[in-house]
């Protein structure tokens, strides 16, 4: 896939590839405990949905807290898959966002 010189963004399996496990780390020193009580990764793809559905994405830091769990408790690829699909609908800026929020 070429890109023009304007457009900076890289791929995003590349960029999640390369975040997922600092992503980890995060979460294991972050989030550990509330991450054990957490339910099967569905639950929260629907919560993700049902967010997106009734706050067309007013509401991302919840929706962001939703996956980061889901990602502590569950493999990558469903959710690699997943925001992948979210960055192509709703757009680069989205996924731009997740990064900075809690990649910083």
């Amino acid at each position: 896939v070429t890109m023009h010189s304007n457009e900076r963004q890289p791929s995003l399996f590349l960029i999640l590839a390369s975040t997922q496990e600092h992503i980890k780390s995060k979460l294991a020193s972050n989030c550990q405990q509330k991450a054990r009580t957490v339910h099967h990764n569905s639950i929260f793809i629907s919560q993700i949905e049902k967010l997106f559905i009734d706050y067309q994405i007013r509401s991302l830091h919840a929706m962001f807290y939703f996956i980061l769990k889901s990602i502590y408790v569950n493999s990558f690829l469903s959710l690699n898959i997943y925001l992948k699909n979210i960055v192509e609908t709703y757009s680069n800026n989205v996924f731009d966002l997740f990064v900075t929020t809690f990649l910083k």
